[in-house]
């Protein structure tokens, strides 16, 4: 899907191809050292992407599952993915993963990416809820979250460990499709 930005510029948010890997692999990377709110650390970042490299081949490694990457002027500069629950009783939910590269946040990517997936989720009848994570203290992205009617189900007490006695609250959030 396209979509016009904040700051004028044409982002499409579209499916994940092959051809992809590389690009996509790199902004991860970024925003997992950039970021202050991602809690994959870049040391584990190499089995993970693994994982994303072989959803990205094989497309029907998990029924339901997508990762859509946002691409402007052929560069990706963000990713949104959904996993569903691989429990019979929880197989109508799944779980949302967002990240932006730094110098794309605040122009309406995250707003654009969450709309494709919601608009994905509908079409996929077997979707009823969507559910996320987010650090507590991740106001921006909470609002985000919010004006897409996503609602708090609850929070995880100093469920994120940042560091020797420092911790987050993880806030867990989820809307209807």
């Amino acid at each position: 899907m396209a979509y016009t930005l904040k700051n004028g510029q044409k982002a499409i948010v579209r499916q994940a191809v092959t051809e992809d890997i590389p690009f996509l692999k790199e902004a991860i990377k970024a925003y997992v050292l950039e970021s202050p709110y991602q809690v994959l650390t870049i040391e584990e970042f190499e089995d993970t992407f693994a994982d994303y490299q072989y959803r990205i081949i094989s497309r029907d490694h998990m029924a339901g599952s997508v990762i859509f990457v946002a691409d402007v002027e052929g560069m990706i500069v963000g990713n949104i993915d959904f996993t569903p629950n691989n429990r019979k009783r929880l197989a109508h939910s799944g779980n949302i993963g967002m990240g932006i590269m730094a110098n794309w946040r605040n122009i309406g990517l995250g707003s654009a990416m969450l709309d494709t997936l919601i608009k994905w989720a509908k079409k996929n009848r077997s979707i009823e809820k969507l559910c996320l994570q987010v650090y507590a203290d991740n106001a921006a992205a909470i609002r985000l979250y919010e004006k897409f009617d996503f609602r708090e189900d609850g929070r995880q007490k100093q469920f994120i460990k940042l560091g020797k006695n420092k911790y987050e609250d993880n806030v867990l959030m989820s809307r209807p499709v």
